[in-house]
């Protein structure tokens, strides 16, 4: 993966007011465990402690169904878009990030498989129908990171798999 046209590697300066596309594509293979044994965590925009929201940010599965979460300051799970995907198949997964530690600040604008979405939800878990730019605090206190994989919050000793490519980060200011 390359950040800037520089390797990836422990990338810690996430500064407030940066913006940044992420982006990848993802693939998971059938599995019965996906509908049976909870949600599967597949990205986080993780932070380290001492934290507030611990992540800002996540997507997870459940069954064929995706959804952005978002964790507000208080700690609370969101969602703020659901979309499918059909196993097996790639989709494309892209983010535009305003960082910010003020919730009323931070900016994120999804790209799902190349149509741009519209949030459901705001910060507030209020209704926002049509609105393609969530605001909230996208910045949490400590060094956030990205984490690719998959964590079964549920039941963590059933496992699915989650393919990547075509991982990519730029900072565009």
């Amino acid at each position: 993966m390359r950040l800037n046209e520089s390797p990836y590697s422990s990338y810690e300066s996430w500064d407030e007011g940066q913006i940044y596309d992420i982006s990848w594509s993802s693939k998971l293979p059938e599995s019965n465990n996906v509908a049976e044994f909870g949600d599967y965590v597949i990205f986080q925009w993780k932070s380290r402690p001492p934290h507030t929201q611990n992540y800002p940010f996540l997507f997870r599965v459940l069954g064929n169904r995706i959804d952005l979460i978002h964790s507000n300051y208080e700690g609370k799970w969101i969602v703020i878009w659901s979309g499918y995907f059909e196993f097996e198949n790639w989709f494309d997964i892209h983010i535009r990030i305003l960082l910010s530690r003020d919730k009323d600040t931070g900016k994120l604008q999804l790209t799902y498989n190349g149509d741009i979405q519209t949030f459901s939800k705001d910060q507030y878990n209020q209704n926002s129908q049509g609105v393609t730019e969530f605001t909230g605090r996208t910045l949490d206190d400590s060094t956030n990171y990205f984490k690719w994989g998959v964590y079964n919050r549920g039941m963590p000793k059933h496992a699915l798999k989650h393919y990547l490519d075509r991982l990519f980060i730029k900072q565009i200011r």
